[in-house]
């Protein structure tokens, strides 16, 4: 919420990151990037005020406004309309985020530069949410563990259906090897089966011969 923390971060983090990191030998650079949000039409950072009297200037409006917070900048708006008038306006800008949206709410409210004088919360440029919504895809494909695509490289139907493929068909794990008691078994296996078929087979024999002998003894022979 609050950029003083960023700036905060930016001074303090490469001192203790470097002395974290020993003799590896490299250097660790902190640098700013463009908030999360900055993908969202409005900042609410900041307050657009507009249809002031001329009469105010950048030291009224932070009288009245610092009193809500710290605040980064007052900047006087160019009236792109082109009508020839006495109003103006300004965009404030706050550190803290918390700050701006308390004293939109107030001021929403009590207005103690006359009638007339409206408020709301800033808007970001295009190309600010740009930036933002190209931060988003970035942090995506950081999440999905994907390399950052390419500005104007798009990967092929074949290259994503044969990541595709492979993710759902992995190779099947090769079979553990056997214990010395599992190879004697399946020594003694064949040998076992071989011994109980010629049993089978014996008997079967001697069973045919009774049933001859009976087959005789019945026709008198």
């Amino acid at each position: 919420y609050d950029l003083r923390s960023a700036q905060l971060a930016v001074e303090e983090l490469p001192k203790a990151l470097n002395q974290m990191s020993g003799m590896s030998g490299g250097k660790v650079e902190v640098n700013y990037c463009v908030p999360l949000n900055s993908s969202s039409v409005t900042d609410e950072s900041m307050i657009f005020i507009s249809n002031l009297q001329d009469t105010y200037d950048e030291q009224d409006l932070s009288q009245v406004l610092s009193s809500f917070g710290e605040i980064r900048s007052i900047h006087y708006q160019t009236n792109m309309s082109g009508d020839v008038s006495d109003l103006s306006s300004y965009l404030v800008e706050f550190y803290d985020t918390q700050d701006a949206k308390q004293a939109l709410l107030e001021l929403e409210h009590t207005n103690p530069w006359g009638e007339g004088v409206t408020l709301r919360v800033g808007t970001r440029t295009p190309k600010q949410r740009k930036q933002g919504k190209d931060l988003l895809v970035l942090m995506s494909c950081w999440r999905k563990g994907a390399p950052a695509k390419r500005e104007g490289h798009t990967p092929s139907i074949e290259a994503n259906q044969t990541a595709h493929i492979h993710a759902k068909s992995p190779i099947p794990p090769a079979p553990a090897p056997l214990s010395n008691f599992q190879q004697q078994e399946a020594a003694v296996a064949p040998a076992q089966q071989q011994r109980i078929q010629g049993q089978t087979n014996q008997q079967y024999q001697v069973s045919g011969s009774a049933q001859t002998q009976y087959q005789f003894a019945a026709q008198g022979d």
